[in-house]
């Protein structure tokens, strides 16, 4: 502390009231008198001046004790582990193998920065309480007998009196402000960045609080996805739980792991999965309607054709059901190819597949299923063997589903059905015969014997007939001049080139084929005649009524009429033997047909058989070949069965040498009642022309000819005549064109007479 004390002032010797002046002192001032702050002059008055002098002294003053306390708080790291999903496993029957393992696709593993000490001194910078007895700030007073904090700066300024010492009420405040706090850091922790722990240090004795660690982001849709799983083919339809597990991996950077490096938790509530193997049976036969010689086709039947190739298919393309994943594509129909195992086909007959025409490799039995490969195209080809029995059939397909257990679980068009495991469809078929190859393969008249014969005095056949057309049965070109089809006109002889009407009298022979099964003595092939006339210059043709003049029943019968109606007429009974020489039927042919038919071979060549008359021609078994394959035949397969599929007719027909011609519907009779009689030279008799022979040829079965089966040229959906390339307009040597019908076979002359040439009508 700091003070003055006073100094000594003169005495007052005189009693005056005055100090008097102290020698060596100079008066400096009179006292004030009167009060007004102002000395008053002492005039003549000497006196002495006090002189102060600066007193310092230092007193110790003790606070009252005071406990200081430091505390510090820092957090470190005990226990850290970070994962991230690593894979998954999804575990269903549905799957191949029963699960699948999908790797984690597109997560980020965080980049994690760590130090972690579990040393305090890592921790705590300093010791405050030893930092302040370095440096001076506690000392120890043995007085106090403890540490004390020195205040220097507590300096009072007492003027001309001694300060009183002041008692130290802030000591506390004092104390606390010279003592440091801990010094403190955190161990550090970074989380892609974001700092979880901060390492910094802190003079507040506390460790920054941790933040947050940021809450994982949900995996996004695609992480653990796998597409284009293939279901094994043994996992049966149904509905087929899951199950399924992740996988979390460890990370790098660890502080005192209590896990396996790979942790796995069970998923739930995945989602079962449903199995329905879809397949739809899609199926086709080639309608061959084109070909159904049928007179009473059935609309309702896919028509199939003995003898013919065909087409079947069985796609894998349909409409399944209408949910997500079916009937995906345009349309509203989905392919299955992937989903079939087989597709098969069963014919209620015998067929060969694969081929379009007869290979024993290619044979498949009847109510055999027969395998069409997925991988193969969708059509394939068949042909029908000749021996399969005309009828109505019902064909079946089906598809089945690679999972399928047995296929015998099926719905019809599409197993819609999750029990179900195949896929059929039915067709139904008629298969039908056919008639074809109509040909003139002679003529009795010696003016086509060159044509015929090889010589003069052979039987032997050249190889030349008269076919419908230019074509056979399938189309296809037969490589023949036109002059070598029908009818037979002037200008038809290949040698004399204005040949070629034939004169009434003499008759041409001919055959034809059929397939089917008319090899029965109750099938028959039926021909009627229908005439017509026309003109020698082309013109004025219709239909005509014949009349005629024969030798029957032993007597000359005269203006007998063509017609079923003119009893007469039906008794006139023609007949033929195929063992004719100028028949020139194989040997092979009388051999094997004999044989089938259980008949002795010379019997059956020279037999003869009716064939009906006039008016209509009936050729049955006596006038019938079999001439089928018996060759490369398939396994099983008899050979008699296929020879006798296929026939050969033979027949032959002629206008009587004495023939008249008139109007259809003219009433000769009546003519005759009302002129008495008639005598051949009548005006109505047609003349100057040329009688068309028509033939309406059909098959008949079982004895039936109400109801014939198949015709050469009528049946509304195929025309023989005009598939085998009837040519419909000629011009005959003369220059006259002729405009002809379906069945028109030969031209007979109205005026010329086998008698002309002084010879019988017949066979040569």
């Amino acid at each position: 502390m700091f003070y003055h004390s006073s100094g000594y002032y003169c005495a007052d010797s005189d009693g005056d009231g005055v100090k008097d002046n102290c020698p060596g002192h100079t008066y400096n001032g009179c006292r004030d008198t009167n009060g007004d702050g102002i000395n008053d002059s002492c005039p003549g008055h000497n006196v002495w001046i006090p002189n102060w002098v600066d007193k310092t002294d230092t007193v110790v003053i003790y606070s009252d004790l005071y406990e200081v306390t430091r505390s510090y708080s820092y957090w470190t790291i005990d226990h850290f582990e970070a994962f991230v999903p690593e894979s998954l496993t999804v575990s269903n029957n549905a799957l191949p193998g029963g699960s699948i393992n999908i790797a984690a696709s597109g997560i980020n593993v965080p980049n994690i920065s760590l130090l972690q000490s579990t040393s305090i001194n890592d921790h705590v910078m300093n010791d405050p309480f030893g930092d302040a007895k370095s440096d001076g700030t506690l000392k120890y007073d043995s007085n106090a007998a403890c540490y004390v904090v020195e205040v220097s700066d507590g300096y009072l300024d007492g003027g001309k009196v001694k300060p009183s010492v002041p008692v130290i009420s802030n000591h506390g405040a004092i104390i606390e402000s010279r003592i440091p706090q801990y010094r403190v850091k955190n161990d550090l922790l970074k989380f892609n960045e974001s700092t979880i722990l901060d390492d910094t240090v802190t003079n507040t004795g506390d460790a920054k609080a941790p933040a947050k660690i940021p809450k994982a982001p949900v995996c996004g849709n695609n992480v653990f996805f796998k597409n284009k799983n293939t279901i094994p083919d043994n996992v049966l339809n149904g509905i087929h739980t899951s199950s399924g597990s992740i996988c979390y991996k460890r990370v790098s950077g660890t502080v005192n792991p209590v896990y396996e490096s790979e942790i796995y938790y069970s998923i739930p509530s995945i989602n079962s999965v449903t199995v329905h193997t879809p397949v739809i049976c899609n199926a086709y036969i080639y309608d061959d309607k084109e070909n159904d010689q049928s007179l009473v086709p059935d609309e309702s039947r896919t028509t199939v054709v003995l003898g013919r190739p065909s087409k079947i298919a069985l796609y894998t393309t349909g409409t399944h059901l209408d949910i997500p994943g079916y009937n995906n594509t345009p349309g509203g129909s989905m392919d299955c190819r992937k989903y079939t195992s087989e597709r098969q086909v069963l014919f209620p007959f015998d067929i060969y597949a694969g081929t379009d025409k007869p290979d024993p490799s290619c044979y498949v039995k009847k109510n055999t299923w027969h395998t069409v490969p997925v991988d193969a195209p969708d059509e394939i080809d068949i042909y029908v063997p000749t021996w399969v029995p005309e009828g109505n059939y019902t064909v079946k397909f089906r598809e089945i589903s690679v999972n399928a257990p047995s296929p015998d679980r099926e719905q019809q068009y599409a197993n819609t059905d999750i029990s179900n495991y195949a896929a059929f469809c039915e067709i139904p078929v008629k298969v039908t015969g056919r008639i074809y190859g109509f040909r003139i393969a002679d003529v009795s008249d010696l003016l086509w014997w060159d044509v015929f014969r090889v010589s003069k005095n052979s039987a032997e056949h050249t190889g030349n007939y008269y076919y419908v057309g230019t074509k056979d049965e399938e189309g296809n070109d037969r490589g023949i001049s036109p002059i070598f089809t029908l009818p037979l006109i002037e200008g038809s002889h290949p040698v004399y080139e204005n040949k070629g009407v034939l004169k009434t009298g003499y008759a041409f022979k001919f055959e034809l084929n059929t397939i089917g099964e008319y090899y029965g003595n109750s099938d028959y092939i039926s021909i009627t005649p229908e005439f017509w006339y026309v003109k020698k210059d082309g013109t004025g043709c219709r239909k005509v009524d014949l009349w005629y003049h024969d030798s029957f029943g032993g007597k000359m019968n005269y203006f007998v009429k063509i017609s079923p109606d003119d009893p007469r007429n039906v008794n006139n009974t023609k007949y033929m033997k195929l063992g004719d020489l100028y028949r020139n039927v194989p040997d092979n042919e009388i051999k094997d047909t004999s044989r089938i038919l259980g008949i002795d071979e010379y019997t059956f060549r020279n037999s003869s058989v009716e064939i009906g008359s006039f008016d209509h021609i009936t050729l049955s078994e006596g006038q019938r070949t079999f001439i089928g394959t018996k060759q490369s035949l398939p396994n099983g397969i008899e050979a008699d069965d296929s020879i006798k599929s296929v026939q050969k007719w033979y027949g032959e027909y002629y206008l009587p040498n004495d023939l008249f011609a008139v109007d259809q519907n003219f009433d000769v009779i009546e003519y005759g009642r009302t002129h008495n009689g008639l005598n051949g030279r009548e005006s109505f008799w047609l003349k100057d022309g040329y009688i068309i022979i028509n033939f309406r040829i059909e098959t008949v079965k079982n004895g039936d000819f109400n109801n014939p089966v198949l015709s050469y040229w009528s049946a509304p959906r195929c025309n023989m005549f005009l598939r085998e390339g009837f040519i419909y307009e000629k011009t005959d040597y003369h220059g006259i064109t002729f405009t002809f019908k379906d069945g028109d076979i030969v031209f007979y002359d109205t005026d010329k007479r086998s008698s002309d040439d002084y010879r019988t009508g017949g066979t040569h």
